[in-house]
């Protein structure tokens, strides 16, 4: 015999409960691929005195790098790049 009924409906806390460990799961889910990404590449800042800006590279990829005033913007954006496109691409 089913479990459920053919019109069986979720209650409000099922669907409360169903949304909190997807929630759950993909913050977990992003832990891990972060920390596949900062495992698997070198990311690093220098300050551009021509640019005037800082400069966030990824040693792996010497033709990736970001000019941004803001240093962690500079650091995160060729993580960011790098992460598009080889985990969720």
């Amino acid at each position: 015999m089913q479990k459920y009924p053919d019109d069986y409906y979720l209650s409000r806390q099922e669907i409360d409960d169903l949304r909190a460990e997807a929630k759950h799961a993909a913050k977990y889910m992003k832990a891990f691929f972060d920390f596949k990404t900062e495992a698997r590449y070198s990311f690093s800042v220098t300050w551009s005195a021509q640019d005037g800006e800082f400069i966030g590279l990824c040693a792996e990829f010497p033709s990736l790098s970001w000019l941004d005033p803001d240093r962690d913007k500079a650091r995160s954006e060729p993580y960011r790049v790098c992460r598009r496109l080889f985990y969720l691409s």
